[in-house]
């Protein structure tokens, strides 16, 4: 995905308010990012090419569904038809149509399966970006979108693969436990689906 693509798609998440508005859309795109390029650190990412800006993406746009309910599957066929309406001049190949689509639609809920409406073209990366959207989500979780999370790292240690969390203060600690503790129960089932790996978690000191 070249740069002016990306421009583009967030201008059609932003004259939507990104869904759920700017903060938790830019908290999310900061979070991923950075988990995606950890993940790449620690060599859990074999292919790299265009993914992270296909993952920042996936970031503005994947709450653009709402207040319509289940919103990624909202999102995922109103973007299927409005995306290659929209970006006629700098038209998405169909590969990543479908990345994007299949990673904004794996944000939420438990059915990784393929819609007819458009092919999984690339089912691991897809579900590896959407693994990554799906944590970075729920590290945001739930207004007031203040950033509460202001860091995450991913390392691996002993054939383990730790997320570290620090809050932005104490104040924030208590709800980034609770971010946790969503992800851990309730986010975290297609990660080990796509990277044959479990994650665990360690929320540091502020």
């Amino acid at each position: 995905m070249k740069q002016e693509q990306l421009s583009l798609l967030k201008g059609i998440a932003q004259e939507g308010n990104y869904g759920w508005g700017a903060s938790h859309a830019e908290q999310v795109n900061r979070l991923a990012l950075r988990i995606y390029d950890d993940l790449l650190l620690v060599g859990m990412l074999e292919h790299v090419g265009e993914d992270r800006e296909l993952l920042s993406a996936a970031a503005f746009l994947h709450d653009i569904g709402r207040p319509e309910e289940p919103h990624n599957e909202v999102a995922f066929k109103m973007l299927n038809k409005e995306i290659p309406k929209r970006m006629v001049s700098e038209e998405l190949s169909r590969e990543d149509l479908s990345i994007l689509l299949y990673c904004i639609l794996f944000h939420r809920g438990h059915d990784f399966s393929e819609r007819k409406e458009v092919p999984l073209a690339e089912p691991v990366r897809s579900k590896q970006l959407g693994a990554i959207l799906r944590i970075a989500d729920g590290l945001d979780y739930g207004p007031p979108f203040d950033a509460a999370a202001k860091e995450v790292g991913v390392k691996k240690l002993h054939g383990t693969i730790v997320c570290q969390v620090k809050p932005s203060s104490e104040m924030t600690e208590g709800r980034v436990r609770r971010y946790v503790k969503h992800v851990r129960d309730d986010k975290i089932d297609l990660f080990g689906n796509a990277f044959g790996h479990d994650m665990a978690f360690e929320v540091l000191n502020p």
